[in-house]
Formats: structure tokens, sequence, C-alpha cells
């Protein structure tokens, strides 16, 4: 059917160079859709490309997560052992100074 008509080799309007105008659109159709399939192909390379860096960046962001809450936890570790010792060493000065003026005091009531 070109343009709403039948081509029949018996009409008379259908020439040869109607018949080669709609083997043009035929061809010029398969080339599009060829494009069109090509595109679809790389389309799909780059989805799949992606889905695989998608899930390599999980992965990355997992052991980040792992990585960072053992370094905050260590971290806390640290500042408790800094606590002590900083206690520590406040009771042995108060203990030091209790002592330095009971020596000094002679120990007279």
């Amino acid at each position: 059917i070109l343009l709403g008509r039948s081509l029949r080799s018996d009409e008379p309007g259908a020439s040869s160079a109607s018949i080669e105008a709609v083997r043009e659109q035929v061809d010029g159709v398969a080339d599009i859709m060829r494009d069109n399939m090509h595109q679809m192909l790389e389309r799909d390379e780059a989805l799949s490309s992606l889905a695989k860096k998608s899930e390599a960046t999980a992965r990355s962001a997992g052991a980040f997560h792992v990585r960072a809450r053992g370094a905050r936890r260590g971290m806390q570790l640290d500042v408790c052992k800094t606590n002590a010792i900083l206690a520590a060493l406040v009771l042995l000065a108060l203990f030091l100074l209790t002592w330095w003026f009971d020596f000094l005091g002679g120990g007279d009531p």
C-alpha cells in the first residue's frame, strides 16, 4: 500500500518507479530499525556496566562502614583510657597532698 492505494501489477498505476519508491521506503525503515537495535545493544551494555560499578561501590561502602565502626570504637576506647589515667592522676595527687599536709602538720589533732 502506497499512500492508501494497493499496488498490484495488473493496475495501470503500478509502475516500476512506484515499486522502487516503496523499496526505498522499506530500505529506509530497515536502516532505522537496524540503528535502533544497535542503540539498544549499546544501551544494554552501558546499563550492565553501570550495574557492575554500582555493585562494586556498594561493596566498598560496606567495607568502609565496617572499618569506620572499628575506628570509632578504637577512639572511644582511647578516650576511656585517657579519662581513667587522668582520674588516677587526680586521685594520686589528692592522696599525696593529703599525706603531705598530714606529714607537715605532724599529725597533731
